[in-house]
C-alpha cells in the first residue's frame, strides 16, 4: 500500500516537474548564452555588436519566463493558482518586452549623436540634429514606458473594470483633462517644434 502511495506521489510530482525544470533549464541556459554574447562583444563598435548588446540582456530575462508560460499550462495546475502565475509571468514578459523598447531608441538615440559629432569647426547643423534626437527620444521613451505601464496594470481585473468605468464616461473625463492638461501639452508641442525647429 505505501508503495502504491509513493509511486502515486511521484508520478503527481513528475507531472509538475518535468515541464517546469525543462523550461528553466531551457531558460537559463538562453539567458546564460545571451549574458556570455554580451560580455564577449562589450568592446566591439561594430552595428552588429551593437544591435545584439541591445537586444540580449532584456531577451536573457524574457526567455525563461517565456518557456514557463507554455510549461505551466502543462501541468495539472488550474484556476486561480494558475491564473496568478501566469499573469505574474505575463507582467514580467511586459516588462521585458518595455525595456527592450526603451533601450532600442536610446541605441537609436545614441547612434544618431554619434553620427553628429559636436567636435567639428562648424557644428551649428549637429547642435540641431543632436538636440532634436535627445528630445524625440526622451519623448519616445516616456510614451514607451507609459504604454507598458499601463499594459501592466491591465493585467488586474479590477484595474480592467476601473478602465471600462472610465471609458463608459470618457467624454466627460476627456473635456476636463484636456481643459486641464492644455497648458501642458501646449508647452510639450511648442518645445518640441522649437527643438525640431
Amino acid at each position: 500500500m505505501q508503495e502504491v502511495v509513493l509511486d502515486l506521489d511521484w508520478s503527481v510530482a513528475r507531472a509538475y516537474l518535468v515541464p517546469i525544470m525543462v523550461a528553466l533549464g531551457l531558460g537559463l541556459l538562453g539567458w546564460w548564452l545571451l549574458v556570455w554574447l554580451t560580455k564577449r562583444l562589450r568592446g566591439s563598435t561594430q552595428r552588429r555588436a551593437r544591435i545584439v548588446r541591445v537586444i540580449s540582456l532584456p531577451m536573457a530575462f524574457a526567455l525563461p519566463l517565456l518557456l514557463l508560460i507554455p510549461a505551466l499550462q502543462a501541468t495539472p495546475l488550474d484556476g486561480a493558482r494558475l491564473d496568478q502565475l501566469l499573469r505574474g509571468l505575463h507582467i514580467g514578459v511586459a516588462i521585458c518586452v518595455t525595456w527592450l523598447a526603451v533601450r532600442a531608441v536610446g541605441a537609436a538615440e545614441q547612434t544618431i549623436l554619434r553620427n553628429h559629432p559636436m567636435e567639428v569647426a562648424d557644428n551649428l547643423a549637429a547642435r540641431r540634429i543632436q538636440t532634436q534626437t535627445r528630445v524625440l527620444a526622451r519623448v519616445l521613451m516616456g510614451a514607451i514606458i507609459l504604454i507598458g505601464t499601463s499594459l501592466i496594470l491591465l493585467t488586474f481585473p479590477m484595474v480592467r473594470q476601473i478602465g471600462t468605468a472610465l471609458l463608459a464616461s470618457a467624454g466627460i473625463i476627456g473635456l476636463v483633462a484636456g481643459i486641464a492638461a492644455k497648458p501642458v501639452f501646449g508647452n510639450l508641442i511648442a518645445g518640441m517644434q522649437i527643438a525640431v525647429t
